[in-house]
């Protein structure tokens, strides 16, 4: 974290002064994330967390980073790459582990409202994907939906799972969240060199 401090203090200071909140709330969060007294992956926050930091923080962090502008399209894909990594740590939260991972929200709901919670954290995000690209005119979102068949895949396993083990789920959540994070990007790419 402190690397990373000093390395984002750096481009910051180099760039744009926004991005020393951005990076600010992203290291606080991630240092809450494991550390006492907050241990926010034990308390069930540990999703909103990851959610928040590889999400909003990381994605209008980078484009502003790069001289662009928060915009609709922007926002779209910051919101649903930040709900899909949301749903990797969300799965990963029922694995066994020591006595801190016994309170993460999934140990909380249970296995049945953690699996229903799965599958609509990601129907909501491609939800938004779609919506986001028919009211901002931009087909840029729709490359979101790459990520579609692998979260598919990772909601049907850990359903069907017998032995409990969710790291298939997990494996496919984080697969979708790539895929749809290179689906936006080449379909940003295309679309920058089209006009």
């Amino acid at each position: 974290l402190t690397l990373a401090a000093v390395i984002g203090t750096f481009i910051a200071n180099a760039t744009r002064a926004v991005l020393f909140a951005i990076g600010a709330v992203a290291v606080a969060l991630a240092a809450a994330y494991f550390m006492k007294p907050f241990r926010l992956s034990s308390r069930g926050l540990g999703e909103l967390a990851a959610g928040l930091v590889y999400g909003p923080c990381m994605v209008l962090g980078s484009v502003l980073m790069f001289g662009g502008q928060v915009t609709p399209t922007a926002l779209t894909i910051s919101a649903v790459l930040g709900l899909l990594l949301a749903n990797v740590v969300l799965v990963g939260g029922l694995a066994p582990g020591g006595p801190g991972q016994n309170r993460t929200l999934a140990i909380r709901l249970g296995r049945i409202w953690t699996e229903r919670l799965f599958s609509g954290v990601f129907a909501t995000a491609f939800l938004i994907s779609l919506i986001g690209s028919l009211g901002i005119a931009s087909v840029s979102p729709l490359g979101l939906l790459l990520g579609v068949i692998p979260a598919d895949f990772a909601a049907w396993s850990l359903r069907a799972n017998e032995d409990d083990s969710p790291a298939r789920a997990r494996v496919g959540a984080m697969i979708a969240y790539m895929c749809a994070a290179a689906g936006a990007i080449l379909f940003l790419i295309g679309i920058a060199s089209l006009s």
